[in-house]
């Protein structure tokens, strides 16, 4: 059986901070993938965890192809980002730490790199999952022409024909992925976090698969709705699934951990020993039948 390895990457702050929006919360989604996915069994040595000033251009691809030349056939990769992603004569790139606002492409890392990376691995079963706020990074609104959205035309090229394949992204290109202060997280990264823990029913099909298609139209549902209570004014977020799906991919397996905890439920049901029911009003004693106005509580 093969090993399952995650690689990781969230870049919150920027090292010119005056001229990057931060990614709220970018940190906090990256480290919570990482445990939702050590139970899913994904263990911590089997994953590179890169935040903010480590995830620098040259680290990143680095460790990204060690990581992947080392895949065999039966091996699982996962690869998550969460950053500011921008496109370039329609190509698209992913943003580091150490990205130049004058010089983007030279100093972002390519989309088609990461993509040719999968494609040539050994590894049959690769999902990709891009939390890329694809548009405005820079603080200043002069600045932000310089930006143009995500191009949709190169992951639809790629992933028309991946059968192993399957990439998940926050939005559609010409939209923006929102964080939310109440969730503390990205809101599409904190839907998906909820199917990989098992909390989402309806990302759920049956002995407790979560698979491309169930969790695509989970977050296709859920996001916007969460959207919609967290950023006020007319914006839009549409969860997308790039990939040829001719058998049904599996994303994760949330069987033994729903398994589990129906274990400890029952092991609680257990321990009591006797249960009593009791009920309990309360109301004015003035409201009682019989009590006069003569009468003194």
């Amino acid at each position: 059986m093969g090993k399952k390895i995650a690689f990781l990457v969230a870049v919150e702050r920027y090292a010119d901070a005056k001229r990057w929006n931060p990614v709220d919360y970018a940190e906090a989604d990256a480290n919570e993938m990482s445990v939702a996915l050590d139970a899913l069994g994904f263990p911590s040595a089997e994953q590179t965890v890169l935040l903010t000033a480590k995830a620098t251009k040259t680290t990143i691809e680095s460790r990204l192809r060690r990581v992947v030349n080392g895949l065999q056939d039966d091996d699982e990769l996962l690869f998550y980002y969460a950053g500011h992603g921008f496109s370039e004569v329609n190509r698209n790139y992913l943003t580091c730490h150490d990205s130049e606002a004058f010089d983007l492409v030279k100093t972002s890392i390519p989309l088609q790199e990461v993509l040719d990376l999968v494609h040539s691995s050994k590894s049959r079963r690769v999902t990709l999952l891009l939390d890329c706020c694809h548009s405005g990074p820079f603080l200043r609104e002069k600045d932000r022409g310089m930006i143009q959205e995500m191009s949709d035309d190169q992951l639809r090229e790629f992933f028309r024909d991946s059968e192993y394949h399957a990439c998940f992204s926050a939005c559609k290109t010409d939209e923006k992925s929102y964080p939310s202060r109440s969730l503390r997280h990205g809101i599409w990264t904190y839907h998906v976090l909820e199917a990989l823990q098992g909390n989402a029913p309806e990302a759920i099909e049956r002995a407790g698969l979560v698979t491309a298609s169930s969790l695509q139209n989970y977050l296709a549902r859920q996001v916007p709705l969460s959207v919609r209570k967290a950023i006020t004014g007319r914006v839009t977020q549409t969860p997308i699934l790039y990939g040829r799906i001719t058998k049904e991919f599996v994303v994760a397996d949330v069987g033994p951990i729903l398994a589990a905890r129906r274990a400890a439920a029952m092991a609680d049901l257990r321990t009591l020993k006797r249960v009593a029911f009791g009920k309990e009003t309360s109301l004015r004693v003035k409201s009682l039948s019989g009590f006069k106005k003569w009468h003194r509580v």
